[in-house]
């Protein structure tokens, strides 16, 4: 139980910590394709995965404060 003060206001938060990855894509074709079965387009794709570690905060002013 979490008890507040009179003229007190309290925030609690959650975050799950996340690790983020970036490249270029990549297409595979099965046959040569100006003379390559690779290329690399000018896409950027950002991956964002989870981790199991979670965060747990409280914050705590005065009634009215941000």
């Amino acid at each position: 139980m979490i008890s507040v003060a009179p003229g007190r206001q309290s925030v609690m938060t959650v975050s799950v910590l996340s690790h983020s990855q970036s490249g270029n894509v990549q297409v595979n074709y099965p046959d040569r394709v100006d003379g390559h079965f690779i290329w690399f387009t000018d896409a950027v794709i950002t991956q964002v995965t989870p981790t199991n570690d979670v965060i747990f905060d409280v914050h705590e002013t005065a009634c009215g404060d941000l």
